[in-house]
């Protein structure tokens, strides 16, 4: 799936049927514990094509939001303490970007689920 999903335009599918495999490959990346896959399967679209889904990915839960924005600020926290050293290195920057996005994301949606 992740293949067609790499070169949508090598495959006969409408614009609406990548849109909801995108979907529907970040739901079984969630539910494998995998937000930073589910982040990828959904990066090329934007709020509003996400609206015009079929399918949403699910919620997360109030307590895993809590414990994602938690996470979150005591990483940028511990960032802002010391602005002089490079406290954040490549990689740890694109986890954290990722797993803001997807807070970020999941709270919009609300709005359409």
């Amino acid at each position: 799936l992740e293949e067609v999903l790499t070169e949508p335009d090598s495959v006969d599918r409408s614009d609406s049927d990548i849109r909801d495999l995108r979907v529907r490959a970040a739901e079984a990346w969630i539910e494998q514990g995998c937000p930073e896959r589910a982040n990828k399967c959904l990066e090329p679209l934007s709020y509003d094509d996400l609206q015009k889904s079929t399918h949403l990915p699910p919620a997360l839960s109030s307590e895993q939001r809590r414990s994602l924005y938690k996470e979150l600020s005591a990483s940028m926290d511990r960032a802002l303490s010391k602005p002089d050293e490079a406290s954040f290195d490549e990689e740890q920057f694109g986890r954290f970007a990722s797993r803001f996005r997807h807070l970020i994301l999941d709270c919009e949606l609300d709005f359409v689920r």
